[in-house]
């Protein structure tokens, strides 16, 4: 079954495919043959809502992004970055035994001169 597209109306926002619910069973896009759940304590839906991202694009982003960890984190955290225009969109995922905890979902813009630069170093 295919849930892409579909909306799922959650505290009073709508959300573009963070689960079907179906007889008490989310349904979550996979990373490394695990489910992608974003942590509710955090406010990760409203992350994902604020830069109009779903699952799919999370991810996207953890398949195909570079590496970007900007300080000593525990070896079960992955943090992945792509680029978009000016703006850098990071995810930071946790390796949870059966699934990934998705913790934070963030973007920054980078100056203009150091744009080209800086994406040099990144991409390598």
């Amino acid at each position: 079954m295919d849930y892409k597209g579909q909306r799922l109306y959650i505290l009073g926002h709508t959300y573009r495919y963070i689960g079907v619910y179906l007889k008490n069973y989310y349904v979550y896009p996979k990373y490394n043959g695990k489910p992608v759940i974003p942590d509710h304590t955090r406010g990760v839906l409203e992350e994902l809502e604020h830069e109009r991202l779903d699952l799919d694009d999370v991810v996207e982003i953890l398949e195909t992004g570079f590496d970007c960890q900007s300080g000593k984190r525990k070896k079960e955290i992955v943090e992945k970055c792509t680029q978009k225009k000016d703006k850098i969109i990071k995810i930071v995922a946790e390796d949870i035994e059966d699934y990934w905890l998705l913790r934070h979902v963030g973007s920054f813009k980078i100056a203009r001169k150091k744009r080209k630069r800086r994406y040099k170093i990144w991409k390598n």
